[in-house]
């Protein structure tokens, strides 16, 4: 497989010609002759997923950079989700309408450009091209921007090589966001997620109790039913056969996690576990913080391709993940008490390699 065919096809003609009159006035700058002191992370993603994995970079700059100041853009509609990770300095709401409303995205931008940040980090997709971020990114100032060297034109300084694997395999993308910090010296082995959720005494009570009563003393597992993505989906059907290479926790009890329009699959995931003498029970509807509750309090959870993944491992909890496209495996967070298992001939089967 070829570095193109792990790519999205790039821009059309009109981005590639904003683009390429943008990069007559914003040319490319050399790098920085001294470590950075102010970063600024930009990404303008509102899904769950995508922006727990961009926190691995706040872990990193962290541990090898612990006197910068680092801050991040987020969508305002997601502000909330990360304000209480204390490893944020500064969290910026940025909102998409404003693209409609120039006035006010000038003046955000202004405020920003006069925080004099050294580094900006273009942390969109690797394998994907995102004008909302390239243009961010530039017109907040700062003193160098990086990126990833992926599909169309770049704004950034610097875009850092993809080196994908040669053999055809699709890289972890928690190692692609922090490779992002190679240009400052910073090499990441084992990126970690970070998650400011579940910590509220009520919500973590609440969670306690609820399983207290569904499980008793047997052993619980959340289980996240639904993906955003029709091609990771996973119907009730699927789900018992995804509990087949676990018979280890047939004996525990279900709780599964739902969200908005999930009713009919919900009550029909329900009925086929229990005709298959699995005792599961439907979680109340919860909000993103009590759901990191819910997870805390279980032994394992059980999910597709999908924010409460990563939701799951950024709070530590061992994690069990079903793929069901060939590159699905890439999205499956890093380290232990994590097993992985990707639908081929059938059935699942677990992979072993990351």
């Amino acid at each position: 497989m070829t570095d193109a065919h792990r790519l999205d096809p790039p821009p059309g003609f009109w981005v590639r010609a904003l683009y390429a009159c943008l990069q007559i006035f914003w040319r490319r700058r050399p790098p920085l002759a001294e470590p950075p002191q102010r970063i600024l992370i930009v990404r303008p993603d509102r899904r769950v997923g995508n922006l727990l994995i961009t926190t691995a970079l706040v872990k990193s700059l962290r541990t090898h950079l612990p006197d910068a100041q680092v801050d991040m853009v987020v969508p305002s509609d997601r502000a909330q989700m990360l304000q209480g990770l204390e490893e944020i300095d500064h969290l910026h709401a940025f909102d998409q309408r404003d693209w409609l409303r120039p006035w006010k995205l000038l003046a955000w931008a202004r405020r920003l450009r006069s925080l004099q940040y050294d580094l900006v980090l273009d942390a969109s997709h690797w394998h994907t091209h995102s004008a909302t971020a390239g243009i961010l990114c530039r017109l907040v100032g700062g003193r160098w921007v990086v990126g990833s060297a992926g599909p169309g034109p770049k704004l950034a300084d610097y875009s850092v090589p993809l080196d994908l694997p040669v053999d055809g395999r699709w890289p972890s993308e928690l190692v692609m966001k922090t490779r992002l910090l190679r240009p400052i010296g910073i090499e990441e082995e084992h990126p970690e997620m970070l998650c400011p959720l579940g910590q509220r005494p009520e919500d973590r009570a609440a969670a306690k109790q609820w399983w207290g009563q569904q499980a008793g003393e047997a052993r619980s597992v959340l289980l996240w039913l639904t993906t955003r993505k029709s091609s990771t989906f996973l119907d009730a059907e699927r789900w018992v056969q995804a509990l087949d290479v676990l018979p280890e926790w047939r004996d525990a009890v279900f709780g599964i996690g739902w969200g908005p329009g999930d009713e009919k699959l919900l009550a029909d995931a329900i009925k086929v576990l229990e005709e298959k003498g699995v005792k599961a029970v439907a979680l109340p509807p919860t909000s993103l913080d009590a759901l990191a509750a819910y997870m805390l309090e279980a032994d394992v959870v059980l999910s597709g391709d999908t924010g409460p993944l990563h939701l799951a491992r950024s709070l530590r909890r061992p994690i069990v993940a079903f793929f069901r496209v060939g590159d699905g495996g890439r999205w499956c967070p890093t380290g232990h008490h994590i097993r992985r298992f990707s639908w081929g001939q059938d059935c699942f089967q677990e992979q072993w390699d990351q």
